[in-house]
């Protein structure tokens, strides 16, 4: 007998429900699978998407520089301070060239005097009177080229007077006469700003002053 003759043909299978079982996890893993690919392709979208926008941009500022011919950078600067509109200066230690103003604040102050007055000898702060709250008093006093100068810096409420100790100022043979000096320009300051209540700081002003007669430094 010859046997049949057996070839390949597509037709319909219906499923085991053990096949079923197969194909549901097959299912469930194909879309895992797609989800992962999905997100991966959305990261590396979002990251040429970022490289993208950074060349974009690097290439504006690159033609903007060239268009205007100049770019701003980080330079050290020199600072030259303005004590007449209490305005500082920026110089670009390189090139001398001028970098901007600002407005100078408190502690720009307190850093000019410093270096000012750094090339004072035996420079000294006496405390006129005991500081209350932010009203101070204080009579500096330093030698230079052998000569004595003296300045203060005072505050009583709203009234408020800064002075530079500088070699522009009036100069004395004497310490005890720089001192003296300024002790009596303090009194009167106060009686031209805090007028009745001026006597009050006398005595204080005084007792400070007489301390120093007679130091030698």
């Amino acid at each position: 007998m010859i046997p049949p003759k057996i070839i390949k043909r597509t037709c319909k299978h219906v499923y085991s429900p053990a096949e079923k079982v197969d194909i549901t996890n097959n299912l469930l893993n194909a879309l895992s699978n797609q989800d992962t690919i999905a997100s991966e392709f959305d990261s590396v979208k979002a990251s040429y998407k970022a490289k993208i926008s950074e060349a974009e941009s690097q290439s504006v500022a690159l033609a903007t520089n060239l268009r205007n011919g100049f770019e701003m950078r980080t330079k050290d600067c020199k600072v030259v301070f303005r004590l007449k509109d209490r305005k500082k200066d920026y110089f670009v230690v390189e090139t001398g060239e001028a970098a901007g103003t600002d407005d100078m604040t408190n502690d720009d102050m307190q850093q000019e005097l410093l270096q000012a007055e750094s090339a004072f000898e035996f420079r000294t702060e006496l405390q006129l009177w005991a500081p209350q709250g932010n009203d101070k008093a204080v009579l500096v006093v330093g030698k230079m080229k052998g000569r004595w100068y003296s300045s203060l810096r005072l505050r009583v409420g709203v009234f408020e007077l800064q002075e530079r100790l500088d070699s522009e100022q009036k100069a004395f043979k004497e310490r005890e006469d720089a001192i003296r000096t300024a002790g009596a320009r303090c009194l009167e300051w106060l009686k031209s700003n805090v007028k009745e209540l001026a006597e009050g700081f006398r005595d204080s002003i005084n007792k400070t002053v007489e301390a120093e007669i007679g130091k030698v430094e």
